[in-house]
């Protein structure tokens, strides 16, 4: 089963928890920072998007920590989302979003079901010029801002 959550900043909060089976590995920030995958997901945002985004090292770090809560928790959730933004707007973000799946075996297929949903498309096709991106296992988190 495939689990989907979108939310922005300032608009209605929709969470979903679900508890996952446990993962064996153990996991650092800076794993796979800007590895291949969040590289190739970022390329097919951009393809999707008329406005190109550019990838942030400090929302991707912040997308990665988490990610890394989400499995330590066997859970996908907004938790904290504001304590995200927060700190993203400490440093000059405008306007934060961000959007997270579990489940899907690759980027296209996360990508389409972002695109099937009426609040990720948006957040998608916002009016961001940056995004973090984390992928650890079949966890995603996008972070996108605006500055």
């Amino acid at each position: 089963m495939i689990y989907v959550i979108a939310i922005v900043l300032f608009s209605s909060l929709w969470c979903f928890n679900q508890k996952k089976k446990p993962l064996q590995k153990t996991y650092k920030v800076s794993d796979s920072i800007n590895s291949e995958k969040e590289i190739e997901m970022l390329r097919l945002v951009n393809e999707y998007r008329v406005n190109k985004v550019v990838m942030d090292g400090y929302a991707t770090k912040i997308a990665k920590q988490h990610n890394l809560e989400m499995i330590g928790k066997n859970e996908i959730s907004h938790f904290d989302f504001n304590k995200r933004a927060n700190l993203l707007m400490e440093k000059g973000a405008l306007s934060v979003g961000e959007i997270l799946a579990y489940g899907y075996n690759s980027n296209m297929g996360a990508l389409k079901g972002f695109k099937k949903s009426q609040s990720h498309n948006k957040t998608l096709l916002g009016n961001y010029s940056y995004v973090g991106i984390s992928i650890i296992d079949k966890y995603y988190t996008l972070i996108f801002i605006q500055i």
